[in-house]
């Protein structure tokens, strides 16, 4: 598995003397303080040549550097130079392929787009009546609040939820740790234009909503939708059923997964 902070060894075997200046260019690239004389000792022996750190808080970056290793380990195997890579955080050995199913990987969470789950989820708010039941009492394992709820209370709704979507994903696949940024800046785009229509006239006895919070069950709610498999638990969408209802959930009492959901 390539992690977040994967360190790739480039190891020279069996060199032959036709080889040294291609793989001092190639290898050059990766690492700008190699020297020819570095490469030369391959001539003798298998010899670790070259070092590269793919580690960035930036998930788009961390991709590129992926794809800096994945190009070297072409362009090596492309000029039949016999190498070994060895990624030194999790003490493997990957092949070309397994490195080029690694980036491609993390590619579909760099270029992802919201599938229809996400849209027609999105739709079905776009449409539905949020204040239609404003205060009043329904069926089901909430209490209605008509003073502003406690605020931050979807912290630990919201983290929960992400941490175990991004668990999952991690134990299915390798995943680094910004994998879900690029989703999350598609989603919130939609989540808040959601809100400024949905809000625009909103009903005068509506209580002081934490909007961040509403916008945050919302975004999860996708994230679920995105990636969990149709048979999985969805705490966020569930939350956000009682839009559906013509309620609007603007908080929880108590530790998720266990609580209360407080809805207007």
């Amino acid at each position: 598995m390539i992690t977040a902070q994967s360190v790739f060894r480039f190891t020279v075997d069996d060199l032959e003397t036709s080889q040294l200046a291609s793989t001092f260019k190639i290898l050059k690239n990766l690492d700008s303080t190699l020297t020819i004389s570095d490469v030369r000792r391959c001539l003798s022996e298998p010899t670790a040549v070259a070092q590269y750190q793919v580690a960035n808080a930036d998930f788009g970056a961390f991709v590129s550097n992926l794809g800096v290793v994945v190009e070297t380990a072409e362009s090596l195997s492309g000029n039949s130079i016999p190498t070994t890579i060895e990624d030194l955080t999790t003490a493997a050995t990957l092949s070309l392929s397994q490195l080029r199913a690694s980036y491609d990987h993390h590619v579909s969470f760099l270029n992802v787009t919201l599938n229809s789950a996400v849209t027609s989820f999105l739709s079905s708010l776009r449409d539905a009546d949020w204040f239609q039941n404003l205060g009043k009492d329904l069926d089901g394992n909430i209490r209605v609040v008509l003073e502003a709820p406690p605020s931050g209370t979807f912290t630990y709704p919201c983290i929960g939820i992400q941490n175990a979507i991004l668990g999952q994903l991690m134990d299915a696949n390798e995943c680094h740790f910004a994998c879900l940024s690029p989703f999350f800046r598609i989603a919130n785009d939609q989540v808040t234009s959601l809100l400024d229509y949905k809000l625009a006239d909103p009903p005068g006895d509506l209580p002081d909503l934490p909007l961040d919070d509403v916008q945050a069950i919302i975004s999860h709610a996708c994230l679920e939708l995105q990636f969990l498999p149709e048979q999985t638990k969805k705490h966020a969408v569930e939350c956000c059923q009682w839009l559906l209802r013509g309620k609007l959930p603007v908080g929880w009492d108590g530790d998720f997964p266990q609580g209360e959901l407080l809805v207007t």
